[in-house]
């Protein structure tokens, strides 16, 4: 499984043997290659092996590596129900996320790579919206290259297990250069793909791969001091790929810590951290600038992110809403005790698991409101933290960088007093503090390569220590374990619940279902006797490993990577266990009732009504948000990460309760499905889960919990007006569209008068053209207008500083019509108009080439001479 323990830095190739002096350059070019090959081969074995027991089923059965199928959600479900019991026995309830809208997306980008056409703009979804802007999955992240080449479902196994061996393999190398044994920095690397932020978090790769470089980037840092050949370039890339990974928050809080091991290793600070060695005269300065262009090298993946976060509600949390969303500090408790908030295939949300609101203290209720286990879930293995604390007691000064890392991550994503300053940072609030915890992940597993270290030495009680620790662990988890007795641990929980924070009993009942808690019990006594026997085989491996006098440096490290693999099938593997499709059964079935929503709709919008009090439960049900997607149906219910903020004003306007967080769920009053709103926004369909009676809808299909009607007064894709009517108020705006004071037909409003040369006069005798409307690709729109008056013609799609019109060849600057849509004049007689999306950011790749220029002139200035700090 591991390589044999060699020299102390991993990177020292063994001395050149006499008998290739003399030699031609290229035999000492093989010879050196054959060297590196000998040295990395069996590194890169052993990292194979926890991969392959996490995702060998998803890899070699046929099986997908994907949480959930859409046949999970209504109307499939209803329709394929053999298929749907088959994909909720083993369905990942914690991440649906990645089906839709992550798996939606990249089939998106795949089929639009194959018909060669823009990938700029969304139409399927809400009002249209940038596709690019809003893709989570990182298309420009280079092992993403793969969904290229094969169908995006099949790639998700390969891409996880990339992701797992290249996490590895940074670690490996970092801990090596650290100088830690072969064995130490073994175990250092299998523990971190074993558990922790990473096995867990494998369906959202795009979290995993934006941390998985700071290893790499850490260890060039170090060779960048030591002048060591392309180590500044690989400086600039590895802490650039994070930010194409598509979690910018994470990537974010990588650089962060990157920035500050730079701070200490090429600066004063290292000897107390217990750094040693020469660096290079400037390097600190260098690699700073190097750390801050990276992001601009990114700026392809990036921009677009930026430009459509800009267009929409959502932004930076302020420091009230980080502490608000901070973890309670009894997430601490999921460290040691696996699956503490459930099991992720338990279908029950985060924020109604028993054991959620019993761990969560009286102070921190609204946490729970909110809480999701995968967020809370801190797991890093019980043989881990016992080899972390031995390294933080026993390993001297170079355990002070990760434990410090260790207090940053978690203080921030608890909101500790004094760290909850770094609130205040800008770009910190760009996500949930939680996503801090991402960069623990490496803290941890340096923690246990030097407390593996400490064993294989011999440092004077280390073994005592680690097994007196494990010991008793194991001991308190028993006696835990044995005390917890599902019957009467549910029986009165919801009385001690409501009098822990002041609710009814009721209250505590509309938020945990009673048949609930006797599972929940036995489900934490089951956490808590693996936790028990976990840290059993951590000090039964370090006992074996460390017999004989040559057992700490030779066995050890077998014994610990064996304790870490029997982590991996017990807990790890829950959390990436394959879907078990039925045989025959396409990922996207066959539809009835989406047949006859795309049928009715005919290329228009669809909507839903939902009259649950959160007004979002029925929508869900309703072919979850982004599922019409995937049919080519064009659905107004988007989930995405920016919806454009005029399109969330313009539908709020109609029903404030449509409004969920920044984005728009459905229409909660059936009395105003015969709004105009509603007919410039082309909805030509209404869901629901019985049918509606309104004269304004007519149903067309009607199966179980899913009618379909069809709604009259939609105005399709576009429309001609006679006029326009500035105004440049948007409350303003917004209140005479809702009080129906102006007809579509008639007259548009516009946020700000048009130059006078480019409008016609109304004509009194108003002769409305005729339209035809053609979509080439997303991306372009193209409007004939034939005969009529000089008019406005309004395309109802989303607005966006993107958008570039030509009318009859001239450019001409679009219009904000309605509050939400775009609009252009058009003359008499008519006219060809063409909508083309081209946003600013399509220049990004210039800013990546000035960010290169940059670096190289950092890279290759004259360098200082070389000074020992020692």
């Amino acid at each position: 499984m591991l390589p044999p323990n060699g020299a102390m830095n991993g990177d020292t190739p063994p001395p050149a043997s006499p008998h290739t002096e003399g030699k031609p350059a290229a035999s000492t070019l093989g010879a050196a290659l054959r060297t590196r090959l000998r040295h990395w081969l069996p590194r890169l074995g052993a990292l194979l092996v926890v991969p392959l027991v996490l995702l060998g089923p998803a890899l070699f059965l046929g099986k997908l590596f994907l949480p959930q199928a859409p046949v999970l959600y209504e109307p499939l479900a209803l329709e394929h129900p053999e298929a749907s019991r088959a994909v909720a026995a083993s369905a990942h309830y914690w991440t649906g996320d990645r089906i839709l809208p992550v798996l939606v997306d990249q089939l998106e980008f795949a089929r639009r790579a194959e018909a060669g056409q823009g990938t700029g703009w969304e139409t399927r979804l809400s009002l249209g919206l940038p596709l690019f802007g809003n893709a989570i999955h990182g298309p420009l992240y280079p092992p993403n290259l793969l969904l290229r080449a094969m169908d995006p479902a099949r790639a998700a196994a390969p891409l996880a297990f990339l992701s797992l061996v290249l996490a590895g393999l940074g670690a490996w190398r970092f801990f090596e250069r650290r100088g830690l044994p072969t064995g130490a920095a073994a175990v250092g690397a299998l523990a971190l793909q074993a558990a922790g932020f990473g096995a867990l978090n494998l369906h959202y790769g795009m979290k995993v791969d934006a941390v998985l470089w700071l290893p790499f980037c850490l260890t060039a840092l170090e060779d960048f001091g030591r002048r060591r050949r392309f180590s500044g370039l690989a400086v600039f890339v590895t802490a650039a790929l994070p930010f194409t990974a598509g979690f910018p928050p994470i990537a974010l809080f990588a650089l962060a810590v990157a920035a500050l091991y730079a701070l200490v290793f090429l600066g004063p600070l290292r000897r107390p951290f217990g750094l040693a060695g020469e660096i290079a005269d400037g390097s600190l300065p260098r690699a700073l600038g190097l750390l801050v262009l990276a992001p601009l090298l990114a700026a392809p993946a990036l921009w677009p992110a930026m430009e459509a976060s800009g267009e929409s509600l959502r932004v930076d949390k302020r420091a009230a809403e980080l502490r608000a969303e901070a973890l309670p500090i009894t997430t601490l408790r999921s460290l040691l005790v696996p699956h503490l908030w459930g099991r992720p295939s338990d279908p029950i949300p985060g924020n109604r698991q028993p054991t959620v609101w019993w761990f969560t203290p009286k102070d921190s209720w609204a946490k729970a409101e909110t809480a999701s286990p995968l967020e809370w879930d801190a797991w890093t293995g019980a043989v881990l933290l016992g080899l972390a604390v031995l390294g933080f007691l026993r390993g001297g000064k170079r355990a002070r960088f990760p434990a410090l890392l260790l207090v940053l991550a978690f203080g921030f994503a608890q909101g500790w007093p004094v760290l909850r300053w770094l609130y205040y940072v800008p770009g910190f609030g760009a996500g949930a503090p939680s996503r801090a915890l991402a960069v623990a992940w490496l803290a941890w597993a340096w923690l246990g390569a030097l407390g593996t270290a400490a064993l294989m030495e011999r440092r004077p009680g280390a073994r005592r220590v680690v097994v007196v620790y494990y010991g008793v662990v194991a001991a308190l988890a028993l006696i835990v374990a044995s005390g917890i007795q599902p019957g009467s641990f549910g029986t009165g929980m919801e009385k001690r619940l409501a009098a822990r924070y002041g609710f009814t009993v009721e209250d505590v009942r509309l938020v945990i279902d009673p048949q609930h808690t006797f599972a929940a019990a036995r489900e934490l006594e089951r956490s808590v006797l693996d936790a028990a026997w976990l840290a059993g085989f951590g000090a039964l491996a370090v006992l074996l490993g460390c017999i004989g006098a040559a057992g700490p440096r030779r066995r050890l490290p077998f014994a610990l990577a064996a304790a870490l693999v029997v982590d991996a099938v017990l807990v790890t593997s829950a959390h990436t266990r394959p879907l078990d499709v039925q045989a025959g059964t396409a990922l996207f079935p066959a539809s009835p009732g989406i047949d006859a929503v795309r049928e009715a709709a005919n290329g228009s919008r669809v909507w839903r009504l939902d009259r649950s009090p959160s007004a979002a439960e029925e929508t869900v049900a309703l072919a979850r948000p982004n599922l019409l997607a995937a049919y080519g149906v064009r659905d107004v219910s988007a989930y995405v990460v920016f919806t454009p903020r005029r399109t969330v004003e313009y539908f709020t306007a109609i029903d404030p309760r449509t409004r969920f967080r920044s984005g728009v769920t459905s229409l909660t009053d059936p009395a105003r499905f015969d709004h105009p709103m509603l007919d410039r926004a082309d909805i030509a369909v209404v869901l629901a889960l019985e049918p509606i009676d309104h004269p304004a809808l007519e149903l067309v299909h009607s199966q179980p919990r899913f009618a379909v009607h069809r709604r009259r007064g939609a105005l399709g894709p576009a429309r001609l007006a006679r006029s326009a009517s500035v105004e440049p108020d948007a409350i303003a705006r917004l209140t005479r569209l809702v009080e129906r004071t102006t007809d579509p037909r008639d007259v548009v409003l516009i946020e700000k008068p048009p130059p006078p040369e480019i409008v016609d006069e109304p004509a009194e005798d108003f002769a409305r053209g005729a339209i035809a409307f053609t979509r080439p690709e997303p991306d372009r729109m193209h409007v004939a207008v034939t005969g009529g008056s000089a008019a406005w013609l309004v395309v109802h799609e989303a607005f966006n500083p993107g958008w570039r019109a030509r009318v009859n060849g001239t450019d001409v600057e679009p219009f904000v019509a309605d509050h939400a849509f775009l609009a252009v004049p058009v003359p008499a007689g008519g006219a060809q108009v063409e909508f083309v999306y081209r946003p600013a950011s399509r220049q990004a790749p210039w800013l990546s080439v000035i960010a290169l220029v940059l670096g190289l002139v950092l890279l290759y200035r004259p360098q200082a001479r070389r000074v020992g700090l020692e």
